[in-house]
């Protein structure tokens, strides 16, 4: 969602690049989406999509822990007042850029095999991605947590939050609209229908 500022395709193109150039190097893998991807000629909004870089470290004397070095790139950023969290927690984070004012989403990809799904979502537009989420629906599948899933078990009561259903692999998004059984589409030519 955007806050209503709108900036020129290469002013945003500018200000995410600057964005992508530090979460980079603490990602195993990031993309921008969203209308800056598709190419639109003003931009309200930056989302990326990422897959988080991990390391061990002690926690203890005997254990170790997982430790997200996005999460240590987003909290420096925020040290250093170029990004301001607004929200979020482990998938999703919504950011400011505080020299701009744009508003940031990072969708945060685990494990990689979504990652084909949640990019070609999250490129949108909107109606169009709508659109991949129903075509999944008449194949007998459905999307949930960022992830095409087999079958269609409806996830609508507060005890089945969580969706078990098994994951379709979609690592790239290509795979995604292969396993959709549609024809890929550059991101500018998408459209809604």
């Amino acid at each position: 969602m955007s806050t209503g500022l709108r900036y020129t395709l290469a002013e945003a193109q500018r200000i995410a690049g600057a964005i992508v150039g530090q979460l980079d190097p603490s990602c195993v893998r990031l993309e921008i989406a969203g209308s800056l991807r598709r190419g639109r000629p003003d931009v309200g909004d930056i989302e990326l999509v990422a897959i988080p870089r991990f390391i061990e470290e002690p926690s203890g004397l005997f254990d170790t822990c997982q430790v997200s070095l996005l999460d240590r790139a987003l909290a420096r950023e925020e040290r250093d007042q170029v990004l301001e969290r607004l929200e979020g927690g482990d998938r999703y984070v919504k950011l400011r850029h505080l020299r701009s004012g744009l508003q940031v989403d990072l969708f945060v990809c685990l494990p990689p095999a979504q990652f084909g799904c949640i990019l070609a979502i999250r490129t949108g537009p909107a109606d169009y991605s709508q659109r991949l989420v129903t075509l999944a629906r008449r194949q007998g599948n459905h999307v949930a947590g960022g992830a095409l899933r087999l079958g269609m078990r409806d996830h609508s009561t507060p005890a089945e939050k969580v969706c078990t259903c098994p994951v379709i692999p979609t690592p790239e998004e290509r795979d995604f609209f292969a396993a959709l059984g549609g024809r890929y589409l550059e991101p500018s030519e998408r459209r809604a229908p």
